[in-house]
């Protein structure tokens, strides 16, 4: 009964016999390399950082903007007062 399960799995391909005789082998994960997790991590880190210049970048547009309002709203109100 046993072999007879092992040989439904290996024809449905979720074990694989080697080569030389009958030893089974269960199929093998894909290893992360130290180099894959670290390229990972850098594109990571990079992704974060632009994520915070463009953040910073609409702050620094909302306050001039808002200071533009500002000055631009005194202008108008000098002109009326005149």
């Amino acid at each position: 009964m046993k072999m007879q399960t092992l040989s439904a799995l290996v024809a449905l391909g979720l074990l694989s016999t080697s080569v030389i005789g009958e030893e089974l082998t269960l199929p093998q994960e894909p290893q992360v390399t130290a180099e894959q997790q670290r390229i990972a991590l850098a594109k990571q880190k990079h992704e974060q950082r632009q994520i915070r210049m463009a953040e910073r970048e609409a702050l620094i547009n909302q306050q001039r903007e808002r200071k533009r309002a500002e000055i631009t709203q005194k202008i108008e109100s000098r002109k009326i007062v005149k």
